[in-house]
C-alpha cells in the first residue's frame, strides 16, 4: 500500500455491481433496496451496517409513500390547514416495521477490503435486499385505514366548525336586527 492513500485490497466481484448505487427499484412483484456500510473494522460489522442501512431505506420509502398518499387524500377531502406531521398517521408502528423487516431478504452482497491512509484495514459492504410487494401493500392497507379514520374525523370537525360559524352569524344577525328593529 501507498502511505497517505486508500487502496482496494480485494472485492467479492471483479467489478462493483450497478445495483450498489440504485434507488429502490421494482421488478415484477418485488421491490429492491440497496444499502451500504460505513468503513468498518470487520467484515461482519460492515455487513451488519449495510443491512441496517438497507432497512432504513425500506422504512424511509414507506414513510415517504404514506406521506404522499395522505397529502393526496387531504386534497381529495378538501381539508385545509391540517397537514401537521404530528397529527398525521404515517408514523409506522413497531409491528408494521417488524413485519416488513422479517419479509425482507438478502438478495446479493458485494464486499470490499481496503487499506486506509494509515495502512489500517477496513471493510465496506453493500447489500441488495428484496421485499415482496404484497408486504408493502399490507402496510399501505393498514396505514390507509388509519388515514381514512383521521380524515373522516377531520372532515366532520370542519363541517361542525362551518355549521357553528353559520349559526353564530345567524344569531348575530338576529340579535342585530332585534336591537335595531326588524323593519329597518
Amino acid at each position: 500500500p501507498v502511505i497517505g492513500e486508500e487502496k482496494l485490497i480485494s472485492a467479492s466481484d471483479k467489478r462493483k455491481p450497478d445495483w450498489t448505487n440504485k434507488e429502490p427499484e421494482t421488478k415484477g412483484k418485488i421491490i429492491y433496496f440497496a444499502g451500504n456500510s460505513e468503513n468498518c473494522v470487520t467484515e461482519q460489522r460492515a455487513r451488519d451496517d449495510a443491512r441496517k442501512a438497507s432497512t432504513k431505506r425500506i422504512i424511509d420509502y414507506l414513510i415517504a409513500a404514506a406521506k404522499d398518499r395522505f397529502e393526496q387524500k387531504l386534497a381529495a377531502y378538501g381539508i385545509k390547514n391540517r397537514a401537521n406531521a404530528a397529527d398525521a398517521p404515517w408514523q409506522l408502528e413497531n409491528g408494521l416495521i417488524e413485519n416488513i423487516i422479517k419479509q425482507a431478504i438478502v438478495s446479493r452482497w458485494y464486499v470490499e477490503k481496503w487499506y486506509d491512509s494509515e495502512e489500517e484495514i477496513y471493510w465496506k459492504a453493500f447489500v441488495l435486499m428484496e421485499v415482496p410487494g404484497s408486504a408493502i401493500d399490507g402496510v399501505y392497507r393498514t396505514i390507509d385505514k388509519k388515514q381514512e379514520e383521521l380524515l373522516n374525523q377531520w372532515a366532520q370537525q370542519e363541517k361542525d366548525d362551518r355549521a357553528k360559524e353559520q349559526s353564530e352569524k345567524a344569531t348575530k344577525a338576529f340579535d342585530d336586527a332585534a336591537e335595531t328593529g326588524f323593519g329597518k
